[in-house]
């Protein structure tokens, strides 16, 4: 009797430790699987925010090219009124 209990005990232990890896090792699997995800998770945060600061900065360029031809614009039109101006003196003088 002794030695079947004995017997059924070390079967019940035997289950219970490859119950036991099994689970350790789906655990692991698990971990592995949560930190690839993570790492993914990461890498595409990491390109939205790639692409966020790009298109600030082409933003940015927009608006000083835009000030840039804004700028210009308002000189050339400055020195067309001088040239309007010289040319009416210009006139007026000749008259």
């Amino acid at each position: 009797m002794e030695a079947g209990q004995s017997a059924a005990f070390r079967q019940e232990k035997a289950d219970l430790d490859r119950a036991s890896k099994e689970t350790m090792k789906s655990l692991e699997l698990l971990t592995k699987v949560s930190l690839e995800s993570n790492k993914l998770e990461s890498h595409e945060s990491m390109k939205t925010m790639e692409e966020m600061i790009k298109a600030a900065l082409n933003e940015e360029k927009l608006e000083l090219e835009d000030k840039a031809i804004r700028t210009k614009a308002t000189e050339k039109a400055a020195d067309i009124d001088k040239e309007k101006q010289i040319k009416m003196a210009d006139l007026i003088m000749k008259q």
